[in-house]
């Protein structure tokens, strides 16, 4: 499950599927719905003043829990599509630790669009 962050669902797996899947002890103990970490993730992602920390959020989130991503951003798509969608450049005195972060979020139209 931690190298899958497609399968990954985070405090949303119920005791029972932990237990299944040999989680029991690896995650906190509180278990939260998808809602109820939708809600959770959204407020920490609307707290950095610039769209670079959000991207930055957003990628990290995609890295590790890519149910919980893509649910938040469907939800949000018009109000993050500029942070997705519009590259995001690190200006020279941000930590080039921000730009060096797992995969890439980020939209572009398919092969052949106009």
């Amino acid at each position: 499950m931690w190298g899958a962050p497609t399968l990954n669902r985070g405090t949303a797996f119920t005791a029972a599927q932990r237990e299944a899947l040999g989680l029991t002890g690896l995650l906190r103990t509180g278990v939260s719905n998808l809602d109820e970490q939708l809600r959770r993730v959204y407020a920490q992602y609307c707290q950095p003043a610039t769209n670079l920390h959000k991207w930055v959020y957003l990628t990290t989130l995609r890295g590790g829990n890519e149910v919980l991503f893509y649910r938040l951003l469907t939800e949000h798509l018009s109000g993050m599509l500029p942070v997705v969608y519009t590259p995001v450049e690190p200006r020279p005195s941000h930590s080039p630790a921000i730009s060096s972060h797992g995969p890439t979020v980020g939209c572009s139209p398919p092969p052949g669009a106009p």
